[in-house]
């Protein structure tokens, strides 16, 4: 490792360190480290479209954003209720027209 940068712990605990390979014969690289010890644990990433690597984030789980089949359901049926409330027209009272009793 030449000049680490991108320092991130990651979900799983562990350090992830980007790498830029400053040459041809090592090419950049994301190490992992043991997030309690420090040690090396193995080379997490490395060529490719990797290309001086330095700032490293983690996105949640894409499992965890998909919603269950019966959230589904319950914003269907909401949203065809809905609708059909917004469809049908509201019965507006109107006060009746004509002259108005004296004295009221």
């Amino acid at each position: 490792m030449t000049e680490p940068s991108g320092l991130t712990f990651g979900p799983d605990g562990n350090l992830y360190v980007g790498s830029p390979g400053f040459t041809t014969t090592q090419p950049d690289m994301i190490l992992r480290y043991n997030g309690t010890t420090g040690a090396f644990i193995d080379v997490f990433a490395t060529g490719g479209p990797l290309n001086f690597p330095q700032y490293l984030a983690f996105a949640p789980s894409v499992a965890a954003a998909v919603p269950e089949p019966g959230a589904l359901t319950l914003l269907a049926v909401g949203l065809v209720l809905a609708c059909r409330r917004w469809e049908r027209p509201r019965k507006v009272r109107r006060a009746p027209r004509g002259p108005r009793p004296i004295g009221v």
